[in-house]
């Protein structure tokens, strides 16, 4: 079998560098061709790297004949390093298109002929089902002894199948998805258009408004120029009397200033008669009572204002304070069938060994736990619980979506959920227990009831029968953990899944949240379902 152009060149790099070659060897390298050797640069000698032609025709790596052109120097500088053919001026360098997409094609090739173990350098030739990864013979004397391993041909056929079989449930919620977004574009058409005549009434009440404002407004300014104009003219009657009675009395004492400077007697009283008569006349005039209240009195108009104004606030607090109406897709129950969440987004967990508590037993596929009287001889980690039967998985993610299953009809008392890859381990607080920290999500089965926990706030789920398996479906971007017992959403979580996070078992437990105990119950066992 011959030998690559790549691993040719490579073990020959030592004798053709650019930089040391003289234009006669570069001249007779082109000799050194086999079936692939047209991809070489005879500059470098390796594979074309961003492959330009010259208008001689002949083709390089863009670097080296730029690195060629600029030591050569000279009246020749600009050559062709293969035919000597000299330019000019420098020319122009054409992308070879052809030599391009044939390198792409020989790289890809290349990668996948000689994918190897990053391990053991050997050729891959295996598949774990259980880890889910590629693998190479010389894996199988390692971790993946007991596990369950395939050709990769074989896996290959059985993954395409299993995919092929997901097509049709895919198609089925594409379907499901773009009725619902013509029903979405039908709703936006008659909002938009319920909005515009809802504006057109608005506009028609607001001038009915104005209009009837204007018209108040109109009759109580009558009444109050009415009313003043009658208690203008009552005024005028007032002072026109008392402009009267001021003149009778300033005559009056003239007279009486007049006779009093008077010295003889005869004429004094042939005076006095009259003076006195003049008094008596003014002594009985009648009395002009000044009006008790003098500035108007609109009260009860302002009142009525007052009423008006109050109605109009009453209606803008209780439009300020109503909230929009929050509507639930019309899919959305297709959506979270959990037959089609697990045909599109199934995942098995596996459990991650540096987290177990010592009191857990895991399983050799790392999909089950069993609790156990016995302490177990893990080694020390940092990330293992040191206190409570609890363990998280090895995988963790802060994108996508993801469904999966468990077992719960081996126990009875377990916690299952979702937990932040940075919650506490160590210790006896809240903070180190599944579902009683802002860290974790989890349901909580206690003797067949069923609790929602999330920052140590419970809610008591119904569960109509005896349910063997729970459901979790997670949607990373939407922030939402859905949790299913007997095909029917139980309670669905909401937090930010963006972090790191990680599915999560406790097992043989239950903590009484009013009163604060835990017990075990041994043997009880928690499965992720495959």
């Amino acid at each position: 079998m011959s030998s690559t152009p790549k691993q040719f060149y490579k073990q020959r790099s030592h004798i053709f560098k650019a930089s040391h070659l003289a234009p006669e060897k570069m001249a007779t390298s082109r000799a050194l061709v086999d079936g692939e050797d047209f991809c070489t640069c005879i500059v470098c000698m390796e594979l074309f790297r961003e492959p330009v032609t010259l208008g001689c025709g002949h083709s390089f790596c863009r670097e080296c004949v730029e690195k060629y052109w600029k030591n050569r120097g000279g009246t020749d500088a600009f050559s062709c390093p293969s035919c000597r053919e000299v330019f000019p001026q420098r020319p122009h360098l054409r992308k070879n298109v052809i030599l391009g997409n044939l390198l792409a094609q020989m790289n890809l090739r290349e990668n996948i002929n000689e994918a190897r173990c990053t391990k053991h350098a050997k050729l891959i030739e295996l598949y774990c089902k259980d880890d889910e990864s590629l693998m190479c013979t010389m894996c199988m004397s390692g971790g993946h002894r007991q596990h369950n391993v395939v050709a990769v041909e074989i896996a290959h056929a059985e993954l395409k199948e299993g995919l092929t079989g997901k097509a049709h449930c895919l198609a089925e919620l594409l379907q499901n998805t773009r009725f619902s977004i013509y029903e979405r574009m039908e709703k936006i058409k008659n909002v938009q258009c319920s909005g515009v005549e809802s504006e057109k009434m608005l506009e028609r009440k607001q001038k009915e408004l104005y209009r009837a404002v204007d018209e108040v407004v109109g009759l109580l300014k009558k009444r109050i120029n009415e009313r003043q104009g009658e208690e203008l003219s009552c005024l005028e009657q007032h002072k026109l009397k008392l402009q009267l009675e001021c003149m009778a009395l300033q005559k009056a004492e003239s007279t009486l200033h007049g006779t009093l400077k008077e010295l003889k007697s005869i004429t004094f009283l042939q005076g006095y008669k009259d003076l006195h008569h003049r008094m008596q006349a003014v002594s009985y005039l009648p009395s002009v009572d000044a009006p008790s209240n003098i500035v108007l009195d609109f009260s009860e108009e302002e009142q009525k204002l007052d009423s008006l104004i109050q109605v109009i606030n009453n209606v803008l607090k209780e439009n300020e304070s109503l909230p929009l109406p929050k509507e639930v897709p019309a899919n959305r129950q297709t959506i979270l069938d959990p037959s089609t969440l697990k045909s599109l987004y199934s995942w098995t967990p596996s459990l991650d060994l540096n987290s177990v508590e010592k009191s857990i037993v895991i399983s050799k596929d790392r999909k089950m736990v069993t609790q156990t009287r016995t302490q177990q001889p893990y080694p020390d980690h940092a990330d293992r619980f040191d206190f409570y039967p609890q363990v998280l998985s090895s995988d963790s993610f802060s994108s996508g979506r993801y469904y999966w299953e468990v077992d719960v009809s081996l126990s009875r008392w377990c916690v299952i959920g979702l937990a932040l890859n940075s919650m506490e381990r160590k210790g006896r607080g809240n903070e180190c227990v599944l579902g009683r920290n802002p860290k974790s999500w989890c349901v909580w089965k206690c003797s067949n009831k069923y609790s929602a926990c999330h920052n140590d706030k419970w809610t008591s789920l119904t569960v109509p029968v005896k349910v063997d398996k729970l459901g979790f479906f997670l949607d990373c971007e939407a922030g939402e953990l859905t949790c299913f017992g007997d095909s029917k959403v139980l309670h669905v979580f909401r937090g930010n899944f963006t972090d790191s996070v990680k599915p999560a078992l406790g097992i043989g437990y239950c903590f009484g949240y009013l009163f604060g105990y835990w017990f075990g119950g041994v043997n009880d066992s928690v499965r992720f379902c495959r």
